[in-house]
């Protein structure tokens, strides 16, 4: 239907408030000095709605500016944000909305001079949909500057998207505030990057710290609960809360993950201060590499330590485990710059982070004693490079050992530069993916492995915050690898790398690994599928088979009381 075939009511009058009445969470969202600003919640809490006012607010207070509200896809953006403008906003509020390009004229208004006067000039402002599927989708968009930007399902974005668009929230009319707002679940694959700035309060990896500012991030968030047209719909609630997804959908939980795969990692449990470990000296230490150009490169480092007792979490005694002791983090690309870190960047910065033996020599003033040695204030390392650690092994991405342009591989560049600074050279990595989170899990659920705190900030955060498959486009053992750029999804594959490397064995593969490696060694389609259907059927008569009755010995039975 064209914009003119819709009537306008007689008499109505021609305010905002004549048909958008906000409730009290969402007047806090509009009324808020933050430059950003979030509304965080469960299904039905009312948050679409006031993204789209606030997006119509400045357009009609500043004419001639620009705003754009994104979805990551256009047929999702017409389902929700458009229909609900075409639905909601009456024809008299904009002069007219163009289909094809998905752009809302509003009616142009006198510029005024300082003194208030007209100048002649009209000034018109628009209102842009648009749709950001990939990170290479925000080109489309930065060519033109809005006064305000909103993200409808925030959390369908990565931060390289968001900070792309934050360079383009300004506006050159005089007295112009420029903001930017989203509204969201708290769940997908940017949920992680959302909820450092807005709940935890923290820069995330790549910001300037010191730039960094709480005060501009602030989130709003409602429930179900909020909103008058589902707050008394038993039926509605019902279906929410019986989800298994209710602690987002129905409570909009900050701290939940829907899907955790790690659901068995607990913080306070798993995360130790090195004050917990009893660290030796001659317990080697291996590296997870996960190399990254294009998006973040992450570096961890292991060692095996001994855990001291703690019966609060029943430790009761000392035991030797596996603990994350430093993790290194570079960005580039990921951060917007033109490239990432090369080859030789990362790993002069995998070596620089490796810490040495430091020389002791006389204080000032200090009488020269001929019995001390002034050698090391810590234990000497048997190595000519002072390495206090020693790196038994590195383990690297494993695509990076395939020949693409040359005969030099990217595994072939960086082992020169490692080996010529003492280290051994990178090892493929292991490409089971669901052998080695299955490891990871089973280790975190048996306490022997641990996060050192304060040194791996990033792979603490991340090991929550990584998805489980949905059994249909992931496999329910595996990791969701999301679209884009994801640091929760490098450093734990990082992580993955140096555990998987080092610590898996034949015993730790899953049964259904086995046999679909086993399968696929099979040419004969006919053969193939007799060795799966004999499997299948020795599964199920398992399943049926009544259990093993327990054998007591003869005498056992001849001297029991009676």
């Amino acid at each position: 239907m064209s914009p003119a075939a819709i009537a306008e009511p007689a008499g109505e009058p021609r305010t905002t408030s004549s048909f958008y009445q906000p409730w009290p969470h969402q007047i806090a969202f509009h009324v808020s000095p933050a430059k950003y600003r979030l509304q965080v919640g469960g299904f039905g809490s009312g948050k679409s709605r006031p993204l789209l006012m606030e997006a119509i607010f400045h357009c009609l207070e500043y004419p001639g500016s620009n705003t754009i509200i994104l979805r990551k896809t256009i047929p999702d953006l017409k389902r929700t944000v458009i229909d609900k403008f075409l639905a909601d906003v009456p024809r008299w509020m904009y002069q007219f909305y163009h289909q094809g390009d998905h752009i809302v004229y509003f009616h142009p208004q006198p510029e005024l001079d300082a003194a208030g006067k007209e100048t002649g000039k009209m000034l018109q402002s628009k209102l842009f949909f648009g749709a950001c599927e990939r990170e290479a989708d925000v080109g489309k968009y930065l060519s033109t500057e809005y006064v305000f930007i909103g993200f409808e399902e925030l959390g369908e974005f990565s931060f390289a998207i968001w900070d792309a668009l934050a360079g383009r929230n300004r506006c050159p009319l005089p007295g112009a505030r420029p903001t930017m707002g989203g509204a969201t679940n708290p769940m997908g694959v940017g949920w992680s990057w959302i909820k450092k700035l807005w709940v935890d309060h923290k820069p995330f990896q790549g910001m300037d710290q010191d730039k960094y500012s709480a005060e501009d991030y602030e989130y709003f968030h409602s429930t179900v609960d909020q909103n008058p047209l589902y707050a008394n719909d038993r039926e509605y609630i019902a279906t929410l809360e019986k989800s298994p997804l209710r602690d987002k959908i129905r409570w909009g939980r900050l701290d939940s993950v829907s899907g955790q795969f790690f659901e068995n990692w607990e913080p306070r449990r798993h995360c130790r201060a090195a004050s917990d470990f009893t660290f030796e000296d001659w317990q080697p230490v291996w590296v997870g590499w996960d190399y990254g150009f294009g998006h973040y490169a992450t570096i961890v480092f292991f060692t095996k330590a001994i855990l001291k007792p703690n019966l609060k979490f029943g430790w009761d005694k000392p035991r030797r485990v596996n603990v994350a002791i430093k993790e290194l983090v570079m960005s580039g690309a990921a951060d917007g710059q033109s490239q990432g870190a090369t080859p030789e960047e990362q790993a002069k910065a995998l070596i620089a982070s490796i810490p040495r033996a430091k020389m002791r020599y006389p204080e000032p003033g200090e009488p020269f004693d001929p019995d001390d040695t002034y050698q090391y204030e810590e234990q000497e390392r048997d190595n000519e490079y002072g390495y206090k650690w020693n790196i038994e092994a590195i383990h690297f991405s494993w695509e990076r050992f395939n020949r693409t342009v040359s005969n030099r591989t990217v595994a072939d560049e960086v082992g020169e530069l490692l080996q010529r600074a003492g280290l051994p050279m990178p090892m493929r990595s292991n490409t089971d993916r669901v052998a080695g989170w299955q490891k990871m899990y089973d280790l975190l659920d048996t306490d022997e492995f641990f996060v050192l705190q304060n040194e791996c900030p990033t792979l603490a955060e991340a090991i929550p915050l990584l998805v489980r498959g949905d059994g249909i486009t992931c496999s329910a053992e595996d990791v969701i690898k999301p679209k884009g750029l994801s640091l929760n999804d490098d450093i734990g594959d990082a992580c993955r790398y140096g555990i998987a490397g080092t610590l898996l064995d034949a015993s730790d593969v899953p049964e259904s690994v086995k046999l679909r490696e086993k399968l696929a060694a099979i040419k004969d389609p006919m053969a193939r599928a007799v060795v799966a259907y004999k499997d299948y059927n020795q599964k199920q008569a398992a399943l049926k088979r009544p259990p093993k009755p327990i054998s007591v010995p003869s005498w056992y039975r001849r001297v029991r009381p009676q």
